[in-house]
């Protein structure tokens, strides 16, 4: 989580020019911050009964998995 609102304000805090290339690389930017958001936390179990860390296998997987 504090990587995502980290790399929102590295795109925020830059010196603003009023080039469209610039509003083009933050839009793009908050964008991809927010797949990432939705892809890390709408792939986590509600529950804890399908959680991967409950089996030694699918935990190994699961750690693995979400560090690439």
């Amino acid at each position: 989580m504090l990587l995502l609102g980290e790399a929102v304000l590295s795109l925020l805090i830059v010196s603003i020019s009023l080039e469209s290339e610039y509003y083009f690389v933050v839009f793009i930017g908050i964008v991809t911050t927010v797949m990432i958001h939705d892809l890390h936390f709408e792939s986590q179990p509600s529950h804890s009964d399908p959680h991967a860390m409950l089996s030694v296998t699918r935990g190994a997987c699961y750690v693995i998995g979400i560090q690439i």
